[in-house]
């Protein structure tokens, strides 16, 4: 478990989700102190926002990866990891895809999961803006 070298760099075991090995590159760890060290000298709201996005940020990437992998594994591909970095994730897959149908299907689900992410984000914001009409 521990360090693992992909193409991309060095990256450490978080977790297993559904049988899934979920990894993040060392880098990000980087990053994530970066961003919370460039707010350090803000205003307290700048802070709180640099946590909300070091934690909410690579949760919807990895909710997007696992939308990949879970139509893989429809498709009957086998998940070896996903793999988390700054740019965004990777989800390696395993396997022959059935097809052209299979692929866009398999292309197509990540992308689908961000936008329900998006809708369920905006959902607050629609609330409080009738509130305020009120």
């Amino acid at each position: 478990m521990g360090i693992n070298r992909h193409s991309l760099g060095a990256s450490h075991h978080l977790c297993w989700l559904w049988g899934i090995e979920i990894r993040m590159l060392y880098i990000n760890y980087i990053f994530m102190a970066g961003l919370f060290l460039f707010h350090a000298l803000t205003p307290p709201y700048a802070i709180l926002m640099s946590l909300i996005v070091i934690l909410v940020l690579p949760a919807f990437v990895l909710l997007h990866e696992l939308g990949h992998a879970f139509a893989g594994i429809k498709e009957g591909l086998r998940v070896r990891s996903i793999l988390l970095h700054p740019l965004g994730g990777l989800a390696m897959l395993e396997g022959q895809i059935p097809g052209p149908a299979s692929e866009i299907f398999i292309a197509l689900a990540g992308p689908f999961v961000s936008f329900l992410l998006a809708g369920l984000a905006f959902l607050p914001q629609l609330f409080f803006a009738q509130m305020q009409q009120r």
